[in-house]
């Protein structure tokens, strides 16, 4: 995420009540994403669900949440460059992630 802190607590609410219609709430904070207190804030308004500063919606036990049977899952090798840059690749598309925190990252990937 890249907001400013004007705009942080607003674009979280927005957040919070699109996925509340849908019964799922779930944020994930890196040290890239603005502004720079941004996981205190979300804290405030969600359950903290781990040292990753990942956020969760409580009760998810009690929904029956889709899977999509064309969805496949693949083990990568961490140690196959290829693999690795393919992986990047997705998180840089699926995650809107700017290129030179892709580049900073890759290390530890």
């Amino acid at each position: 995420m890249r907001w400013t802190a004007e705009e942080a607590d607003q674009k979280i609410e927005e957040i919070i009540a699109y996925h509340r219609e849908r019964n799922i709430v779930s944020m994930v904070v890196n040290p890239f994403d603005t502004p720079s207190d941004l996981r205190k804030r979300l804290e405030r308004r969600l359950v903290l669900a781990g040292d990753a500063a990942t956020m969760a919606h409580t009760q998810l036990d009690r929904l029956e949440i889709p899977v999509n049977p064309q969805v496949e899952i693949e083990v990568m090798d961490g140690y196959n460059d290829e693999s690795i840059d393919a992986m990047l690749r997705i998180m840089l598309t699926c995650f809107n992630m700017p290129a030179e925190e892709v580049s900073e990252r890759r290390a530890s990937w």
